[in-house]
């Protein structure tokens, strides 16, 4: 950041301080100057009173600037100086009958200006201007300038200066404006011109006058030349000094500016960056967010998969461990009532051909005992053989061998408990032989099953 530098305040008119004597050769100038780094006053002057000029040089002296100055026309005068930084402010004065009014004002912090002049008939005249509104003045002071200043006090206004001539002149410029008693046409022509305040203004007692204003100076005939030199030379190089620090104050407003800018575009800069690293790292976190997903996901839609395999797999084994149970186990009760059955039909068979060869031994017998027996008698008795081999091919058939009347659905084992006829009278013979088997809890050990062959057994 560029340090802005100080502006020169102020006009250039209201540095000036100028007072004329008796006439336009007898002057007083002090000059303010300001370049914007450095303040100095410039005195000069040409056959003013040497009390002034002694007090003026004993402030150069002891490094103090002339802040107010003014003498009169009957030899009152007034210098007060302060150094500048504000410190060691004294004032002198003497010849005049405002000293009372100087002295006690002189010690307030408020500063203190007099101006001094004379009336028609050379008597002094004098006001002391203390602050901003303050004032005192002399009983013989021409009433308009008495009036007016009572009425800028009485309404807290402004008193910018006073200026006090010969022959009761006199100039004010105040808060309302500006007011003036001056007995030369062309001065007063120049007052009345808009263009500009006036800062300074200064009258000798022959009538030369100069009045300065904020950018440029008016004088009269019969003013010393040197004098209007030095005030042509403030105004240029004041000026130029004005112009040069404008100059700088506006580069470092504008480097400032530019500083500023650079400033804001770095900043800019710098948040779009943060900004496009967030949205990079929130783009970035959000695809490595959903990689992460999609890759979860994907390893849990393999497990799933994997594990509807593994279960399908599983289901399908168990349902072919299942069948291959179901059909050993069914194949091995089927074997072993197979089995049973065949060691039974083998037994009925031994049974059989044991009851046949003793059928076939008492035939033989009951034949040999016929041939014994009358003829009549023989042919009474007979043995039908077509008979039995009817009712044995009967026997054979599809019959059930407990009621003999309606067909054989079933063989079973027997149990030896003789209650094959309950159980076929009771169910008729449904195929729900464990809910038969229950009710008759004592064949529940060997009653073993049932085969869906069209066989019979008979008890």
């Amino acid at each position: 950041m560029v340090t802005v530098p100080r502006p020169i305040t102020g006009s250039i008119g209201s540095r000036v301080r100028l007072v004329f004597g008796k006439n336009g050769a007898e002057w007083l100038l002090l000059l303010n100057y300001d370049n914007g780094d450095t303040q100095w006053q410039a005195k000069n002057w040409s056959s003013i009173p040497h009390t002034v000029a002694k007090q003026i040089n004993n402030c150069s002296a002891k490094g103090r600037i002339v802040k107010a100055v003014d003498f009169g026309p009957d030899g009152a005068w007034y210098v007060r100086g302060e150094k500048p930084d504000g410190t060691g402010h004294h004032a002198w004065w003497g010849q005049t009958s405002a000293s009372t009014t100087i002295k006690e004002w002189t010690g307030s912090p408020h500063p203190v200006h007099a101006s001094f002049g004379t009336t028609d008939f050379g008597t002094e005249t004098y006001v002391v201007i203390q602050g901003t509104n303050g004032y005192s003045f002399s009983n013989n002071l021409e009433g308009g300038l008495s009036d007016r200043l009572k009425r800028i006090h009485s309404r807290s206004k402004t008193i910018h200066f006073v200026r006090l001539f010969s022959g009761g002149k006199y100039f004010i410029s105040d808060q309302e404006g500006m007011e003036w008693q001056l007995c030369n046409e062309h001065i007063t022509t120049e007052l009345q011109k808009n263009n500009g305040n006036v800062e300074e203004i200064a009258v000798a007692e022959d009538g030369s006058w100069v009045i300065i204003r904020g950018n440029n100076y008016v004088s009269s005939t019969g003013v010393d030349q040197t004098l209007k030199n030095e005030l042509s030379k403030f105004y240029a190089e004041q000026r130029r000094y004005g112009d040069d620090r404008r100059a700088e104050i506006r580069e470092a407003h504008a480097a400032n500016e530019r500083e500023r800018l650079a400033r804001e575009r770095e900043a800019q800069e710098a948040r779009e960056a943060a900004e496009r690293a967030e949205r990079e790292r929130v783009e970035r976190e959000a695809a490595e967010r959903e990689e992460r997903e999609r890759i979860q996901r994907e390893a849990a839609e393999r497990e799933e998969r994997e594990r509807i395999r593994r279960e399908a797999e599983r289901a399908e084994r168990e349902a072919k461990e299942a069948v291959a149970a179901a059909q050993l186990n069914a194949a091995t009760r089927i074997s072993s009532l197979e089995a049973t059955l065949e060691k039974r039909l083998i037994d009925e068979a031994c049974d059989i051909k044991v009851i046949e060869e003793m059928l076939r031994n008492r035939k033989r017998s009951f034949h040999e005992a016929m041939q014994s027996m009358p003829l009549a008698t023989r042919s009474r008795i007979t043995l039908d053989d077509d008979a039995n081999t009817s009712s044995n091919n009967s026997n054979s058939s599809n019959t059930c061998v407990i009621c003999h009347d309606e067909s054989s659905v079933m063989a079973v084992i027997p149990c030896g408990h003789l209650v094959l006829r309950r159980i076929h009278e009771r169910s008729k013979w449904t195929t729900n032989l464990p809910a038969v088997s229950r009710e008759y809890a004592e064949c529940i050990a060997n009653l073993f099953g049932k085969l869906k062959y069209n066989v019979h057994y008979v008890l």
